[in-house]
C-alpha cells in the first residue's frame, strides 16, 4: 500500500489512505489551511477533476472559492477546532460541468501533529434523478389502472348500445332511414371497440394485439365517415348556425386494399 505525499512541501505530514480509492463516494483530505492532500478517484468521478490538478491546492480559495460556498467553509472551520469532530450537511457544490446535490460529512483528525479534515461527498443527484423517474413511472401506473377501469365500463356502455342497436336493424324492416341510422350507430360502436382494445392494452401494457387487415373499399368508407360526422355538422349548425356541406368527388375505379377500417 503506497504513501501519498505532496511533492516539495516539508511540512506536509504523509497521508497513507491509498485503501480509500476504493470508495463509492468520493474522499477529500486537507489540512486546517484548506491544502487539499489526498483526493480519492471517486471524488474525481464526481467532480470531474483530476487529482493531480488539485493536489497541494487550497481547497477553498483555488479549488473551490469561499464565496460560493460559505456554508461549507463555516462547517469546516467548525470542526477544526477539535479533533474526532464530525458534521454533516446537504450542499449544492458548483462543480465546473454542473452543479450538483451532494451529501457531506467533515471529520476531523490529527497525523503527525497536523489537524487535518477528511471530507466525504456522497453524490445524490444520480439518486434524485432515479427517485424522480420512480415517482413518474407510479403517476403513470395510476392513470394506467385509472384509464384501465373507464376503457372497461365504457365497453360495458358500448355493449348495451350495440345490443339495443342489433334489435333495432332486425325490427325496422320497413323504415329505411331509421335502419340506416341503427346500422350507423352499430358502424360505431364497432370502432369505439377497438378503441377502447387498444386503450386497455396500453394500460395495461398487454402485448399489442395486431389490427384485423381486411379488404377495405375507399369510396365506400369515405361515405361510412361523412355520414359520422353530419351528426356533427347539423350539431353545429343549430348550436353556431355554421354552415357545413360536403362535396365528394369518387373514382369509380378504385381497387380494394387491404387494411383496418376503423384505424382509417
Amino acid at each position: 500500500m503506497k504513501q501519498l505525499s505532496l511533492p516539495n512541501s516539508q511540512n506536509t505530514p504523509n497521508v497513507d489512505f491509498a485503501t480509500l480509492d476504493l470508495l463509492p463516494y468520493g474522499i477529500i483530505v486537507v489540512d486546517e489551511e484548506g491544502k487539499i492532500l489526498y483526493y480519492n478517484a471517486r471524488e474525481e468521478e464526481i467532480a470531474n477533476r483530476q487529482r493531480e490538478d488539485v493536489l497541494g491546492k487550497n481547497f477553498f480559495s483555488e479549488i473551490a472559492p469561499c464565496t460560493q460556498v460559505q456554508e461549507f467553509y463555516g462547517r469546516f472551520k467548525e470542526t477544526m477546532h477539535r479533533a474526532g469532530l464530525v458534521a454533516d450537511f446537504h450542499f449544492r457544490f458548483p462543480f465546473p460541468e454542473r452543479p450538483r446535490e451532494v451529501e457531506i460529512t467533515l471529520t476531523s483528525f490529527q497525523k503527525d501533529g497536523s489537524n487535518l479534515c477528511l471530507i466525504s461527498v456522497s453524490d445524490v443527484t444520480e439518486k434524485d434523478v432515479l427517485r424522480e423517474q420512480l415517482m413518474r413511472g407510479a403517476r403513470l401506473q395510476e392513470v394506467g389502472e385509472v384509464a384501465a377501469g373507464v376503457a372497461h365500463n365504457f365497453n360495458n356502455l358500448l355493449t348495451v348500445i350495440r345490443g339495443n342497436a342489433e334489435l333495432l336493424v332486425m325490427h325496422l324492416t320497413e323504415d329505411a332511414y331509421a335502419k340506416k341510422r341503427a346500422e350507423k350507430i352499430l358502424k360505431a360502436s364497432d370502432d369505439g371497440e377497438q378503441m377502447i382494445k387498444r386503450i386497455s392494452e396500453s394500460a395495461r401494457h398487454y402485448p399489442e394485439t395486431p389490427v384485423a387487415m381486411n379488404a377495405v373499399q375507399l369510396n365506400e368508407l369515405v361515405k361510412d365517415s361523412i355520414a359520422f360526422t353530419e351528426d356533427y355538422a347539423k350539431a353545429s349548425q343549430d348550436e353556431r348556425e355554421a354552415r357545413v356541406k360536403f362535396k365528394t368527388e369518387l373514382a369509380d375505379d378504385l381497387p380494394l386494399v387491404r387494411a383496418s377500417a376503423s384505424e382509417l
